[in-house]
């Protein structure tokens, strides 16, 4: 933990835009001298840009942080992590920062055992467990040819079994994939990047609020209507509406 801490005011280098305005070493300039505000002015520049890597969302977290914004430093974590998702450094500081948020409400238990096919899910990126299920498949053909064209009896007892267990894989890896994809399409998380908002019953300031969030707070989207957004605490179980503006979805629009 206090290695995290240490990360927490180094930032990272990255590789300039290509269009050589050498905005990132000036944005880690700032960053090293302190100017955390001015820093994550640039960085988050870069990001709306379209400049998209794990190490540019890890500084922009480190800013926010060191900034004192700590909605913006979990959101820019949590895209991080869908970027690099074994990186230690990362996981590190988002669970320094969430162990500081208010609402203490951070993720879905994440302490729960894993089944094996949410485990890719969690250490691999979207296009890895693309990639894994896609290279499977390869292989699990390559087998099958081999059990159907193998002459030798020792061999094709061998394939056979490396078969089942490719196969086994292969399914792992395509409901890993299946259900990643789901969740970005059904589940999209977000951030309360306002410094407190209340959530109301309604889409609307004439309904009554019913309890209020805090900087950090994770939350599920629910429906959109209008400048107002439906969430979902983690559990599903409490729900209400906030300001669209009060809330910033992890997966950038």
């Amino acid at each position: 933990m206090n290695r995290g801490l240490l990360l927490a005011i180094l930032p990272r280098q990255i590789a300039e835009p290509p269009d050589g305005s050498g905005t990132m070493a000036i944005a880690n300039d700032l960053f090293e001298r302190g100017n955390f505000v001015d820093a994550a002015e640039i960085y988050q520049q870069l990001a709306d840009e379209g400049y998209g890597d794990s190490s540019l969302f890890y500084n922009l977290g480190n800013a926010y942080y060191k900034s004192g914004d700590l909605g913006r430093a979990i959101l820019n974590y949590l895209r991080a992590v869908r970027l690099a998702p074994r990186d230690p450094d990362i996981q590190a500081n988002l669970e320094i920062v969430r162990n500081q948020t208010v609402d203490l409400l951070g993720a879905d238990d994440e302490s729960a055992l894993v089944s094996p096919i949410e485990l890719p899910q969690s250490r691999l990126t979207l296009d890895e467990l693309a990639l894994a299920a896609l290279g499977l498949w390869l292989l699990l053909a390559l087998l099958l040819l081999g059990l159907l064209f193998g002459r030798r009896v020792s061999y094709r007892r061998w394939i056979r079994y490396a078969s089942v267990v490719v196969a086994l894989l292969l399914v792992v890896g395509a409901a890993s994939l299946g259900g990643r994809l789901y969740t970005q399409a059904v589940d999209q998380k977000v951030i309360i990047i306002a410094e407190s908002v209340d959530v109301v019953s309604g889409p609307g300031l004439q309904y009554e609020a019913e309890f209020a969030l805090h900087g950090g707070a994770e939350a599920s989207l629910v429906e959109m209507r209008g400048n107002w957004a439906r969430l979902a605490l983690p559990g599903g179980e409490l729900q209400g509406w906030v300001p669209a503006d009060a809330v910033e979805p992890v997966v950038p629009r």
